[in-house]
């Protein structure tokens, strides 16, 4: 019988969160390593608003999301943490009802091993009520926390999520050892992958539903701005081939019917003859109606005029153009990334290819 693990991507616990291109890639990544490598996958969703239970008493027969797929997660107001009480708004749970999670963790079985990933560091409560549960349903299976918040506060999700396995930064090389022993599969840690494309793509089969797809072209990012910590969570900059992200691209919106893509790289723009301008060249070639959305900020300085009109005709639909600071000291912050002027050529480029100021 194959050996089985079972991901889980949590809820989240804020004040306000709102689906915007949010997808677990990571988690996704992982699923697609394990299963090629002979892994049997499970998948549970806290974040699935297409979940037939949810609908059910949302009493709608599809949940309610814009022209690109991305909308409103279903809210339940939760007890505030006592550091945070001060605050007078409605803390809530967002994802699927306690008791849907229960009936999905329960109608499983019993997995070899669980996955867990975290998003952003305040929101560790959803991995810990995670984690409590499956200890509950399944007590004695390893659990295995990944993720943003793992990597960023190691110490702190230790302590309070107590996972039995923590793993830090990308996870595909460190959780093949570690599950080639604990499943055990030996096989697991023999002939990995040497470059990023030789990975599969994300597993985006185990939701439920798509309305849009992630794509990355690179991870991480070849920066060291003192308030982003990309680089803590993969201090590696790693690019793609361009034609295996075209190929990704153009295979997996077939796949699942998707007309919309949402960029997650934190340096999409680098190198752009190399990259992104071959990228969306064949994309339009292909002639196929796509949209594309960037929710990471764009370093406007390579937006020349050429890039704009790509974009355009390529089909990039929501773009967002990062200008940190205008003050001196705060460049330096942000090594000279961007500038006012350079930010209003950029500006000046894609209306002139076409977009509306403020679209």
């Amino acid at each position: 019988m194959k050996k089985s693990v079972l991901c889980i991507n949590p809820w989240i616990y804020d004040f306000a969160a709102y689906d915007y291109w949010s997808k677990p890639l990571g988690l996704l990544y992982l699923a697609a390593f394990l299963r090629e490598r002979g892994v049997a996958v499970d998948f549970i969703d806290c974040l699935d608003k297409w979940h037939p239970e949810l609908l059910r008493r949302q009493q709608r027969s599809q949940p309610k999301v814009n022209l690109y797929g991305i909308g409103h997660f279903h809210r339940e107001i939760a007890p505030k943490p006592e550091s945070i009480t001060f605050i007078p708004r409605h803390f809530a749970r967002y994802g699927l009802p306690e008791d849907i999670f229960l009936a999905e963790l329960k109608s499983r079985p019993r997995p070899d091993a669980i996955l867990v990933t975290s998003f952003m560091t305040y929101w560790y409560m959803g991995p810990q009520r995670v984690v409590e549960l499956c200890r509950e349903v399944f007590p004695g299976v390893p659990i295995v926390l990944g993720g943003i918040y793992a990597s960023l506060m190691p110490e702190h999700a230790q302590r309070v999520i107590q996972p039995d396995y923590l793993i830090t930064g990308p996870g595909e090389y460190p959780l093949a050892e570690l599950l080639a022993d604990l499943l055990p599969m030996p096989s697991l840690r023999e002939q990995l992958p040497a470059h990023i494309d030789d990975f599969p793509p994300p597993a985006f089969d185990l939701l439920r539903k798509n309305d849009y797809l992630i794509a990355m072209t690179s991870r991480g990012c070849p920066f060291r701005c003192t308030f982003c910590a990309t680089y803590k969570v993969d201090s590696a900059f790693t690019q793609r081939r361009p034609e295996a992200v075209v190929a990704e691209i153009l295979s997996q919106t077939e796949r699942f019917s998707v007309q919309d893509v949402a960029f997650y790289d934190d340096a999409l723009l680098m190198q752009p003859e190399r990259r992104i301008k071959p990228i969306l060249r064949e994309i339009i070639a292909s002639q196929r109606p796509l949209r594309f959305h960037t929710p990471n900020g764009l370093h406007a300085r390579y937006i020349d005029e050429e890039l704009a009109d790509l974009m355009y005709r390529s089909g990039f639909k929501t773009i967002r153009l990062s200008l940190e600071s205008v003050a001196k000291e705060r460049l330096r912050d942000i090594h000279n990334k961007i500038t006012p002027g350079e930010m209003t050529r950029a500006v000046q480029y894609l209306v002139k290819a076409g977009y509306a100021p403020g679209q």
